[in-house]
């Protein structure tokens, strides 16, 4: 027979105290990366209002200049017609 035959197919059982005291070790370490988690996830709370307080900033920016160029192109119409009644 091989020796691995031999050997007894059952794990042996830790000791009370010492499975407690790994299950205490197991939660926390899940604590901890739960509380991790946690602050990752405010992190990129944060950083997604930050962003979109950004894009409401360049949608305004962008607003005023579409505005700005009306203002333009209505100058440069009235400017084009008063230098085309300059030479009828």
């Amino acid at each position: 027979k091989s020796n691995l035959a031999q050997r007894p197919s059952r794990i042996p059982r830790f000791s009370e105290p010492l499975r407690v005291a790994f299950l205490k070790y197991q939660i926390a370490g899940l604590t901890l990366q739960y509380f991790s988690v946690i602050q990752e996830k405010n992190n990129l709370l944060s950083r997604l209002s930050f962003l979109i307080q950004e894009i409401n900033n360049l949608r305004s920016e962008v607003v005023t200049l579409k505005d700005h160029m009306k203002v333009q192109e209505a100058a440069l119409s009235v400017s084009n017609r008063e230098f085309e009644g300059f030479f009828s």
